[in-house]
């Protein structure tokens, strides 16, 4: 039997400091080398409901839906939005200051569309 040895790419440091590797891919290039805080989000226009009480992020697109509707339907986001998560304070009705709960989804902003019609 013979012995077969698997090698990684080498690792290197890019111009901007960040890790990377010899082939230009993995960590440190592209979008998913940006963090929350430096990403352009944008609302999508069918479901960003002032009053919504839950954000829900699906790569570059916030989504403001109402949580007693997610967790009604879905156990998977009654789960979800059972364990602590990140809040956003908001406006609602006036009132100022409210948390409203985010959840960064691996779903695309297709997936979630398809889910709220």
């Amino acid at each position: 039997m013979s012995a077969r040895v698997a090698r990684k790419r080498a690792r290197t440091d890019t111009e901007d400091g960040m890790a990377g590797t010899e082939d230009g891919q993995g960590p440190g290039r592209g979008s998913e080398a940006l963090d929350d805080s430096q990403k352009v989000l944008k609302r999508d226009a069918d479901f960003w409901f002032d009053d919504g009480t839950v954000i829900l992020i699906a790569w570059d697109v916030e989504f403001r839906v109402y949580s007693g509707l997610l967790t009604s339907q879905s156990s998977v986001f009654k789960d979800l939005l059972a364990q602590p998560q990140p809040v956003r304070t908001v406006t609602i009705h006036g009132i100022e200051k409210i948390p409203c709960p985010i959840l960064h989804l691996s779903d695309s902003p297709e997936e979630l569309r398809y889910l709220g019609s």
